[in-house]
């Protein structure tokens, strides 16, 4: 019994150790602040400084997508609010929200499974290179896990007790995540199918089961208030972009070379490549593991498992009509229906068999691993260091500022730009600041970046 005590500390330890150490080193200077980052930055000062209220929040995807609502914006308000509004307050919203990631899904996996396979679990979630970008990515995607675990963890208790709270809880939990990007609607996916089957499959879930949906509903539309007072405002135009949105991607020819590829490059630390081949394999290979689970388990773990079948083969039909080529993070909702299915797999044929996964996914990813850590020349530590250095040589004169950089690497230095009060003037006759990437002779250098100011300015 001790034994056992020990090697669950030894790898919880190691679990968290792991989680926290790759996403928190060296964080200052691995900070994104681009677009997204950017826009998210103006939203909190038209909020904060301006006092306006946001109805809307971020896009999806681009300028052509539909409004989600503030509820992204309105988390970062008390950050913001303690940076005065400096982009430093991105830092401690990551460190909140990863902690909160790695509790909530210890607690869940571990209530809905077991110690074991919650410890693995997070030692899969900690050591992927990708996940690790993405946990320290300030974009909407970021909540997306948390969601999925309470989503889950909701279920497990309607499934145990179908009451009013519960159904309550879960609309609540869809309608806020569903708000924050459109992943989140193949968790909606998952807990619609989840519902139906287990009407299907059990006896008391049908007990009073249309009142208890309608107090789901109504949580889930609480939700949408913001846009629809903007709908009732701007003759429903964003109701309008979301229909036009997901019509445009399913018209022309789908990409469905693009989409396997895609999906290979997001398993890749899970298969060790990204061969088009393997990742076909593989997703065959881990329909076929929760087509065994289905057979093999029993009461929640059976839907669970039957649910988690059906959204695989809803995704696979999805992009098979999506004519767009996706991103690797369209699939993340995928991953922890794939680590789950493969940990009860290989714990049920052997679990000291979850220990040798671990130290195989570590040793094949190592060399990645190793890459995220570095830091990162489109930061913000370095262009707000760049901005710095600018305001110190400039004392206030008047300067014009061009980019010599690819245009997706602009983004970041309008807002810090504002921060400072170091706006340019925009008049031909004032002279010339260029910020360029690579950095020629003379230029000021901060990290890869060159700064070239005109030496009558320079301080």
């Amino acid at each position: 019994m001790k034994d056992r005590k020990r090697l669950y500390l030894i790898l919880f330890i190691v679990a968290a150790v792991s989680f926290f150490f790759f996403r928190f080193f060296n964080l200052d200077k691995r900070i994104l602040f681009d677009w997204d980052q950017e826009t998210l930055s103006f939203q909190l000062k038209k909020i904060l400084v301006e006092h306006r209220p946001i109805l809307i929040g971020h896009r999806a995807t681009d300028v052509t997508g539909f409004y989600f609502g503030p509820y992204f914006e309105y988390l970062f308000v008390p950050f913001y609010f303690f940076s005065r509004l400096h982009p430093i307050g991105l830092l401690p919203f990551i460190i909140v929200i990863n902690a909160v990631l790695f509790m909530v899904s210890f607690y869940v996996i571990k209530k809905l499974f077991n110690r074991d396979i919650s410890l693995v679990f997070l030692i899969f979630w900690a050591l992927n290179p990708l996940l690790i970008v993405y946990d320290i990515t300030v974009w909407a995607p970021i909540l997306i896990p948390v969601g999925i675990m309470l989503t889950w963890f909701i279920l497990w208790r309607l499934y145990n007790k179908p009451s009013y709270l519960n159904f309550l809880s879960l609309g609540m939990v869809l309608g806020f995540f569903s708000q924050i990007h459109s992943l989140f609607f193949f968790s909606d996916l998952f807990a619609a199918v989840f519902i139906i089957v287990a009407f299907v499959l059990i006896k008391n879930f049908k007990q009073q089961i249309f009142p208890k949906l309608m107090t789901l509903g109504g949580a889930f539309i609480i939700f949408l208030a913001p846009l629809v007072v903007f709908d009732l405002r701007h003759q429903f135009l964003n109701s309008k972009l979301f229909l036009g949105y997901f019509a445009n991607r399913v018209q022309g020819t789908p990409h469905v070379y693009d989409s396997l590829q895609v999906f290979s490059n997001f398993v890749k630390p899970l298969i060790f490549s990204n061969n088009l081949f393997l990742g076909g394999l593989f997703y065959l290979a881990i329909m076929v593991i929760l087509i065994y689970l289905v057979k093999t388990k029993k009461k929640f773990y059976k839907i669970f498992y039957l649910t988690s079948l059906i959204v695989w083969v809803i995704t696979a039909l999805v992009y098979f009509r999506y004519t767009r080529r996706p991103s690797e993070y369209y699939f993340l909702y995928l991953y922890p229906i794939i680590v789950i299915a493969l940990l009860d797999f290989f714990y049920k044929l052997k679990k000291q068999l979850l220990i040798i996964l671990c130290f195989i996914f570590f040793v094949f990813n190592f060399k990645d691993l190793t890459a995220v850590t570095n830091s990162y020349p489109r930061g913000l530590s370095y262009k707000d260091k760049t901005i710095k250095i600018l305001k110190e040589n400039m004392n206030g004169r008047p300067y014009n500022l061009a980019y010599g950089i690819p245009w997706y690497l602009e983004t970041g230095y309008s807002y810090l730009l504002d921060y400072y009060g170091m706006k340019p003037t925009g008049k031909p006759t004032d002279p010339m600041v260029i910020i360029r990437m690579p950095a020629k002779k003379g230029d000021i250098m901060v990290n890869k970046v060159g700064i070239s100011i005109p030496k009558e300015l320079r301080k």
